[in-house]
């Protein structure tokens, strides 16, 4: 089944279970903003547009920096190198650029990215395509065929390009040439969530999320398991209770590798041996953020948690954002922001979890996890709007 006839067999999933429910309305509403004390002051250091977004599709596409650049592209196939310092073009590409008077653009599709390195950015399509441009200029050194939407950014290490496909494929790809070195096949259910794992990789392995619940450790040299360890066993009667993928980003801090899968657990891995330390009830398929012994998650819901990385107990839970379709969490300083479907930008305490600020920052909403550089932080718009803001 594609990736698109998968979402709409959910999405029709979705609205013949609401249709059951006498308060259906209510269970999904989202939560009104309520009134509160201000205490943040942000403002926008710069914006611009980089082409026209993302629109009403779903998406991975997300700006990077990097080279002492902003990196970001949007859906069409607009991808643009901005100074750092104000926003302005270093360089624009549009990879779906007509050949000649006589024929229209191409549909492109870019929608798993950006990622850079090896003096090079690179963008996945739902086309099944991986391009790598020059850093400093914008030229399209490569393009590659995947076996499959590439819908998570691509992953740099070792000399070769990560690039996680719905078809449940993992490839990897040299970075110079984009030639394929290995393939890591998994097992696809009949039905998932459209999306898949961006891997994330330590100490020579890739640790990827299967759309069958497991987190696999994939060794980098060859594309074989080390292990694979279920995040999110087979549970519940009816189709939506099964789907367990697990798209979030794993991470590893030292011997431990976290993974959290939808309608499953947050685990914490020993690294070398696959084997759980310990688990706990969550459900999410959005990137977690760790910083000392705090992890922080958004769940399907859309509440906010800080979790105690070491033992899986629950510092705090934030249920204000509930069904606002809020980002993955991003850190800058002493504080935890998210932002959501109507455009808002939300700032808690992070060791609290008290909602300290708010701002409206674009009316067609947030989508991507905002990005932390230095002491700023950016963010993307489903218009294609980047912001750069920094609290006073």
């Amino acid at each position: 089944m594609s990736g698109w006839s998968k979402w709409s067999a959910l999405a029709g999933v979705v609205l013949i279970g609401l249709a059951g429910c006498a308060s259906d309305e209510d269970v999904r509403k989202p939560a009104e903003l309520v009134s509160f004390d201000n205490k943040v002051n942000d403002n926008v250091v710069w914006s611009t547009s980089v082409g026209d977004g993302i629109g009403p599709y779903f998406s991975n596409l997300a700006p990077v920096y990097a080279y002492d650049k902003v990196f970001a592209a949007s859906r069409e196939g607009i991808v643009e190198a901005l100074d750092v310092e104000n926003g302005d073009k270093i360089w624009k590409v549009d990879l779906g650029a007509a050949d000649s008077f006589f024929s229209s653009r191409h549909d492109m599709r870019l929608s798993g990215g950006v990622s850079a390195g090896f003096g090079k950015v690179y963008v996945g399509s739902e086309n099944g395509i991986v391009y790598a441009l020059d850093e400093k200029t914008g030229e399209l050194k490569w393009q590659a065929d995947v076996p499959g939407e590439a819908m998570a950014a691509p992953v740099l290490d070792e000399g070769l390009v990560l690039v996680n496909t719905t078809s449940g494929k993992l490839v990897a790809l040299e970075e110079g040439t984009g030639k394929l070195k290995w393939t890591y096949e998994q097992t696809v259910p009949s039905l998932s969530l459209r999306g898949v794992s961006e891997p994330s990789t330590v100490k020579g392995a890739a640790l990827v999320g299967t759309p069958n619940g497991k987190l696999a450790a994939v060794l980098l040299d060859s594309g074989l398991p080390a292990w694979e360890q279920d995040v999110s066993p087979a549970k519940g009667q009816n189709v939506l209770e099964l789907l367990r993928d697990v798209d979030a980003t794993p991470i590893a801090v030292g011997p431990v590798v976290y993974a959290v899968a939808y309608n499953g657990e947050l685990v914490a891995i020993d690294l070398r041996s696959g084997r759980p330390m310990w688990k706990r009830d969550y459900s999410s398929y959005r990137a977690m953020a760790i910083t000392g012994f705090d992890l922080y998650l958004t769940d399907a819901h859309g509440t906010l948690f800080d979790i105690d990385r070491r033992t899986g107990l629950e510092k705090w839970s934030q249920p204000m954002l509930l069904n606002r379709r809020v980002t993955a969490p991003a850190i800058l300083g002493d504080k935890v922001l998210v932002g959501d479907f109507e455009g808002y930008l939300h700032w808690f305490d992070k060791n609290s979890g008290e909602l300290l600020g708010r701002d409206k920052i674009d009316g067609d909403g947030l989508y991507a996890r905002p990005v932390v550089v230095n002491d700023k932080v950016l963010v993307q718009s489903r218009d294609g709007e980047l912001y750069m803001i920094k609290l006073d």
